[in-house]
C-alpha cells in the first residue's frame, strides 16, 4: 500500500467535471494570482488528513460523544464510529496514520462517483423505492460541509484550548481531535437528515452560464441555524448542476428538478466567491476572467477571507 502524501478535502472526482477537458483553473485569494492545474493536488493538502491514533485524543472523543452514545442518537452512527476507531488504533494497517483517514473518506466516494454519474446522465435519484444515490448526495453534503480547512480553522478558533482532564492538548491534538469530532458530526447529521426526510432540488444551468467552485463548496442560507430542521444548504455537482438540500423533517426522501436563470447562476457563484476560503475553481479561462471584478470586490475587503 503506497503511502498517501496528500490528502484531499475536496474530493478529486467530484472536482473533474470542472477539468474541460483536462484543466482547471484556480484563483488563489490568498496570492491573488490565477493558474491553470491538470494534476490532482487541487483541493487537497499535504498530511491534511493525518491521524496517530493517539490514546489521549481517542478517549477525549469517548466522552465527548459519550451521552449520545448512550442515548443511540443519530441511528446509532456515534457507537460504531467510536469502536472503528478503537480497532484501528491496534489493528496492523500500514501507513496507518497516513492513509486511514483518506481511506476512510474513499469509501464513501465510491458511492459518491456513482451518484454523480446519475445526475449526469440525468438520471432519478429515487428509483423503484432505491435510495441509494439520493442518500449517497446528502452524507456528500454533509461531509464535503465538514472536512474544509475552513471549516476546521473556525472550529479551531472556536476551541482555542481543549483540555482532558487536567492535560491541555498539545498543537497536533487538537488538530486530530477537530478533524475527527467533524467527520464523526457530519455522519451523524447526515443519518440525522435521511432519517428525518428532506428535499433535494437539482437546478440546472441551461441559460448558457456554468458554476464556479472552491474550496468551501457547500453553502449554507437562513441565517443562524439552532436546530437541524432549519438548515437549508446548496452545492454544485458539477458546473451545469446545482443540489439544494432543504425542507429537512419533511418525513420523506423527495427530489424535484428545475431550471435556473442566469442572473441567480450569477449571484450564487459570487456567494461562492464570497464562501471560499482561499481557492475559487473555474472550468474555462474565459469564466475566470469574466468573474475577476467580483474577486476584486471580496480582497478589497467586502468578504473576509479566514
Amino acid at each position: 500500500m503506497t503511502k498517501k502524501k496528500v490528502h484531499h478535502f475536496v474530493h478529486d472526482g467530484y472536482l473533474k467535471a470542472w477539468r474541460m477537458p483536462k484543466i482547471i483553473y484556480v484563483y488563489d485569494l490568498q496570492k491573488r494570482k490565477s493558474f491553470e492545474k491538470t494534476g490532482r493536488d487541487v483541493g487537497a493538502e499535504g498530511k491534511f488528513n493525518v491521524f496517530s491514533f493517539d490514546e489521549r485524543v481517542i478517549d477525549l472523543l469517548h466522552y465527548t460523544f459519550a451521552e449520545r452514545v448512550n442515548r443511540g442518537e443519530s441511528n446509532g452512527v456515534y457507537r460504531p464510529m467510536l469502536c472503528f476507531i478503537d480497532f484501528m488504533k491496534n489493528f496492523d494497517y500500514q501507513h496507518k496514520t497516513d492513509n486511514f483517514l483518506e481511506d476512510f473518506y474513499g469509501y464513501f466516494e465510491t458511492r459518491i462517483d456513482e451518484a454523480l454519474r446519475r445526475v449526469k446522465r440525468v438520471e432519478k435519484l429515487i428509483n423503484n423505492g432505491i435510495f441509494e444515490a439520493f442518500d449517497s448526495l446528502i452524507f456528500f453534503f454533509c461531509l464535503q460541509l465538514f472536512r474544509t480547512p475552513k471549516i476546521r480553522h473556525l472550529m479551531s478558533g472556536e476551541m482555542m484550548e481543549i483540555y482532558h482532564g487536567n492535560h491541555q492538548l498539545d498543537a497536533q491534538q487538537k488538530d486530530e481531535f477537530i478533524k475527527m469530532h467533524l467527520l464523526i458530526s457530519a455522519l451523524a447529521m447526515a443519518a440525522d437528515i435521511v432519517r428525518k426526510g428532506c428535499q433535494i432540488r437539482l437546478n440546472y444551468a441551461d441559460c448558457g452560464g456554468r458554476f464556479i467552485n472552491s474550496d468551501a463548496p457547500v453553502i449554507l442560507s437562513g441565517g443562524a441555524v439552532r436546530q437541524l430542521d432549519e438548515i437549508k444548504g446548496r452545492m454544485p455537482l458539477s458546473p451545469h448542476v446545482l443540489m439544494e438540500i432543504d425542507h429537512i423533517g419533511l418525513g420523506a426522501r423527495l427530489e424535484c428538478r428545475s431550471n435556473i436563470s442566469y442572473v441567480e447562476l450569477r449571484d450564487i457563484n459570487c456567494q461562492m466567491i464570497f464562501n471560499a476560503r482561499r481557492s475559487i475553481y473555474f472550468s474555462s479561462a474565459n469564466q475566470l476572467t469574466k468573474y475577476l471584478p467580483v474577486i476584486e470586490r471580496r480582497l478589497r475587503g467586502d468578504g473576509q477571507i479566514y
